[in-house]
């Protein structure tokens, strides 16, 4: 773990103490990704231990905040592995030279405030009224670009995030050509995914490619730049 990080482990249990069980509070180290979690509180929220990944979203958002500056996002859609819809924030931790090296994230579990919102409403209103007026469905946000998925391994981030860019481009993999192949390999680079150890191998299963054709779109990239 960074050095600089280690002062922040003690915010992590304060904050999972102070704010109750429904918070899931986590240390990411940004230059260990595929290992990343270094503390977390309330772990049992999303399901995750320590040395699991960074997500998809903050890779995306590193690469963001470069040009942006950006010193935090907050109240943005994350997704468990079980399909658990949480609000995510994340605060970015930076050295003296400016550079992000960790960041802070906390993670709130409403679904027992939803569930407590439901009941209250069926005292008052049919059931096929609260049917009809109901939360929105984990379907309508899980391919939003902008959406979190807390995955485990380096192959959950890599499915995740390769399995949303193709429902893009509405095309089965079986169809793609050579171009749409290197389409999906620019956007995924976009999003920093090349950035996690093993990922290339991963990306090539997924789109049915070779890690050496995958490594030769990269150069290609590399060079239009």
């Amino acid at each position: 773990m960074n050095q600089a990080l280690k002062k922040y482990t003690p915010v992590v249990e304060f904050l999972g103490e102070c704010l109750g069980h429904s918070y899931e509070v986590v240390l990411y180290d940004v230059a260990n990704q595929d290992k990343s979690i270094v503390a977390i509180a309330n772990s049992f929220v999303s399901g995750r231990t320590l040395l699991d990944p960074i997500t998809d979203r903050s890779l995306k958002m590193l690469e963001r905040i470069k040009e942006t500056g950006d010193n935090f996002h907050a109240n943005y859609n994350s997704y468990s592995r079980d399909g658990k819809r949480l609000r995510g924030s994340s605060y970015y931790i930076r050295d003296d030279f400016g550079e992000v090296i960790g960041i802070l994230a906390i993670y709130f579990d409403d679904t027992k405030y939803v569930n407590l919102t439901h009941e209250i409403l069926s005292l008052c209103h049919p059931d096929t009224l609260i049917s009809q007026n109901s939360y929105e469905k984990i379907d309508d946000h899980y391919y939003d670009e902008e959406t979190e998925h807390l995955e485990r391994s380096i192959t959950d981030i890599a499915s995740s995030m390769v399995t949303n860019t193709i429902k893009k481009k509405e095309i089965p993999v079986d169809n793609m050509t050579k171009e749409d192949k290197f389409k999906i390999v620019e956007e995924l680079n976009k999003k920093g995914i090349f950035l996690l150890k093993g990922s290339v191998s991963e990306v090539a299963k997924l789109i049915n490619a070779s890690d050496a054709t995958i490594y030769r779109y990269l150069s290609d990239l590399e060079k239009k730049e």
